[in-house]
């Protein structure tokens, strides 16, 4: 009897504790827009508003941008499944000296969710505590590892930024990839008013440079193969504001758009070369030249065969007898031959009087 009633009690102390340990409920929350900013009020537990809650819809990898101002209200941040999640909480007190929270966040989630109520406070909470509260969501404008990087086409410049968590630690890694081909000399170009530190990497993953926190940068790299290399960029320390970038890989064989380019490529061409390339001109040249004369000659040549085609019709049409006495040439032929053997032989006489007109 004595365990039972023991077991009552017990069981009635855990009651307040399991209550106060039970998830958030985030199924009615408001949807935010990014980059809008809205505005609230809380008040205690027992007052008619004691809580706010809200959610933004993102896609796995985005960078959240979060700005929230109070003097009193607590301010709480989940995700996963129904916000079960909690990723970070600030308390009154703990939002800084002007009461404003600002911080990124960047997790493989498709939600995330906020809280703002008067829980934590040891004070009583106004009759309406105020707030203000804006997300920004920033896609991610590059890959993440070597096998994601971003194609970066030679010549084009882009532009990004790398983002920071609390703190300063980097939470946001920004890989490109540029073709190169042997023998190459490739020159980046980062600029940044900022701390952008940045990585190299060749075509087998392996580091061959580095910069930390120097913001721009101007460097080349002599390439001993055929394929991409490959650049990190990635911000650290800067005030906990992340770093904005711009990237521009330049290569000693890309063709320049320009034409000096052109002019560049004139003078790296071989005398035989340019040898070949003038006669291959000179023969187009004549080429062209004779085209229009041959067309005409096979054109008077067309002519001519479909004029004597016509006058052989006509023959025809004039003598429908004419197959029958297609041996005439021979017989004349042979008359001519005889009249010749004759002369020869005195049987016909070739002395012919001329007379006079």
């Amino acid at each position: 009897m004595k365990r039972e009633v023991i077991l009552v009690i017990v069981f009635t102390l855990l009651l307040p504790i399991i209550s106060a340990s039970e998830p958030n409920n985030f199924s009615t929350t408001t949807m935010l827009d990014s980059g809008v900013m809205v505005s609230g009020s809380v008040t205690e537990s027992d007052g008619d508003n004691p809580e706010d809650l809200y959610q933004i819809q993102v896609s796995p990898g985005d960078t959240i941008q979060i700005r929230f101002t109070s003097n009193e209200a607590d301010f709480c941040i989940y995700m996963g499944v129904n916000g079960t999640e909690e990723l970070d909480c600030f308390y009154e007190g703990a939002l800084g000296d002007a009461g404003d929270v600002e911080l990124f966040e960047r997790k493989s989630t498709e939600y995330y969710f906020f809280k703002i109520d008067c829980g934590s406070t040891a004070l009583d909470c106004s009759p309406s505590t105020e707030y203000t509260l804006k997300v920004i969501i920033h896609p991610d404008e590059a890959g993440d590892s070597l096998n994601e990087a971003k194609y970066l086409l030679p010549e084009v410049r882009v532009e990004g930024w790398a983002a920071l968590d609390e703190q300063a630690e980097p939470i946001d890694f920004d890989y490109y990839r540029t073709p190169v081909i042997e023998e190459d000399t490739i020159r980046f170009i980062i600029g940044s008013n900022d701390m952008t530190s940045y990585r190299l990497y060749d075509h087998y993953g392996i580091k061959i440079s580095e910069g930390y926190e120097a913001g721009s940068y101007d460097f080349a790299v002599d390439v001993d193969y055929t394929g991409d290399l490959f650049i990190e960029l990635f911000c650290v320390q800067n005030g906990l504001q992340p770093c904005d970038y711009s990237l521009i890989a330049i290569g000693s064989t890309y063709t320049e758009s320009s034409s000096d380019g052109d002019e560049a490529l004139e003078d790296s061409l071989s005398p035989a070369t340019k040898v070949i390339i003038a006669l291959l001109i000179v023969v187009l040249i004549i080429k062209r030249k004779t085209s229009p004369n041959r067309e005409i000659v096979q054109s008077n040549h067309h002519q001519k065969s479909e004029t004597l085609g016509l006058q052989n019709e006509s023959v025809k049409v004039e003598n429908p007898d004419i197959s029958e006495r297609k041996n005439i040439p021979t017989v004349v032929q042979n008359i001519t031959y005889n009249i010749q053997d004759s002369a020869i032989s005195g049987d016909i006489s070739t002395n012919l009087n001329i007379k006079d007109e």
